[in-house]
């Protein structure tokens, strides 16, 4: 199939249709204060961008710094979870936009449209021009992607480098009798597969999806390589910044994300994910039921096609299934399931009338638009006990001044909104105090 920028002039005309509504569709409330679902988000990594800026590279040690503040903190307070790459590209937004909601935003809206070039790219380039375009539009237009596409959070950064990389991989299997390009692909492959996982853990489920879907190879190894190499630097950066404690605690939280302890049963998160989630939030009703049905159309022979649908759909539900009590927590996650669901849709569509696959898509846009409203758009009261504390904490006191609560913050909004220190004191007959006494 031809490549995007081979097309034909109406195509190109399509795809730049498509992608202004889609980025149209992501701009109302990108000014709003982050007071909307999941927007802890761009409060924790909006803190640490802040944080690159105004501290600098010795003090943060490129991770994700949460101190508060304008003096440069003796102890920082590093947040080693996660890599520090997304708070970092934040900060190179602020550095060069300045800090404020809307650019915040903005980032993660531009890697939601640069995932959607490339997957539409690499549709196109395995299928027919129709279901290319039918695709990139109910990915463009999933709830999830609507939404959590202009989120600060780690799945709208890893999913264009996974989706390239997916693309690349399968495309280089061709081209295994050229030695040179064999070399730039072997190049390309390891460097994508270390951008996606430099962002987030997320990214390295594609390794395994990759060999499950293309079986063992030297394609292969590059992959293997640039995601040991992105793992083997944030060990070495939490061993420099914590200690081995850092790395105790990065494994024992991956052991409670996978659901070490969870009390939910199997049949719960099935239920949760594949209906609550997937069916009524991330994909709209008519776009789980085609997308399903997209399933028995994908084909039964073992082609490029489906070698590459399987792919990015292992990958898509790794994350999901390995690390359940996260998916539980943040269905955010959905995020990475859209662009399989996405194909699949598309494939159903495809062996539809024209007629037929109209009306599906229009009824797939009317509810998905109806949810991203009702479950995201409308829903604003997730943070008021932090909103709360903020309103106290500029009226009272210094900006140097500790804050004490009698009620746990569970955000780091107030950090990010008052940047001053918050501590919870349940003692407390009051809501906020400043310290009284020694610290605690």
């Amino acid at each position: 199939a031809p490549a995007v920028a081979d097309m034909s002039r109406n195509e190109k005309f399509l795809l730049l249709l498509i992608l202004l509504a889609a980025l149209f569709i992501r701009l109302p409330h990108i000014t709003d204060e982050f007071i909307r679902p999941h927007e802890a988000e761009n409060a924790i990594y909006g803190l640490a961008a802040r944080n690159h800026l105004r501290y600098g590279p010795v003090v943060t040690g490129l991770a994700n710094c949460l101190s508060t503040g304008e003096s440069v903190p003796k102890a920082p307070d590093r947040y080693l979870n996660h890599p520090g790459t997304l708070s970092l590209l934040l900060a190179a937004s602020f550095a060069f936009l300045g800090e404020s909601p809307a650019y915040t935003r903005l980032v993660p809206l531009m890697f939601c449209l640069m995932g959607l070039v490339i997957f539409h790219a690499a549709v196109r380039r395995r299928y027919d021009a129709r279901t290319a375009f039918t695709a990139l539009t109910a990915a463009a237009f999933a709830p999830s992607w609507i939404y959590f596409g202009k989120l600060a959070t780690h799945p709208p950064f890893v999913v264009p480098f996974v989706l390239l990389l997916a693309d690349r991989f399968g495309s280089a299997a061709v081209d295994e009798a050229d030695p040179a390009r064999r070399h730039r692909e072997a190049i390309l492959l390891g460097f994508l597969s270390f951008a996606a996982c430099s962002i987030d853990f997320g990214g390295a489920f594609i390794v395994p999806a990759l060999l499950i879907a293309y079986g063992p190879g030297r394609r292969l190894i590059p992959v293997v390589l640039g995601a040991a190499l992105a793992f083997s630097l944030f060990a070495a950066q939490g061993l420099w910044l914590g200690g081995p404690d850092a790395i105790l605690s990065l494994f024992h939280k991956g052991v409670m994300r996978a659901g070490s302890d969870s009390t939910f049963g199997v049949l719960d998160f099935i239920r949760v994910q594949a209906i609550d989630r997937f069916a009524w939030s991330a994909f709209t009703p008519v776009g789980a039921l085609v997308a399903t049905a997209g399933i028995f159309h994908a084909g039964r022979t073992v082609t490029e096609r489906t070698r590459f649908l399987l792919a990015i759909l292992l990958w898509g539900a790794g994350y999901i299934l390995a690390f359940s009590e996260a998916a539980m927590v943040h269905d955010y996650w959905q995020y990475f399931l859209i662009p399989s669901a996405a194909l699949l849709f598309a494939i159903m569509l495809s062996h539809r009338s024209r007629f037929t696959a109209a009306v599906l898509l229009i009824l797939f846009l009317d509810q998905s638009l109806r949810i991203v409203e009702r479950r995201y758009y409308s829903d604003i009261g997730w943070y008021d006990r932090e909103f709360a504390a903020i309103a106290w904490a500029r009226e009272h006191g210094k900006v140097s001044d500790e804050i004490w609560t009698k009620d746990a913050m569970r955000t780091w909004h107030p950090a990010y909104y008052a940047d001053r220190k918050f501590s919870h004191h349940p003692e407390l007959t009051d809501s906020y105090s400043l310290p009284i006494g020694p610290p605690r």
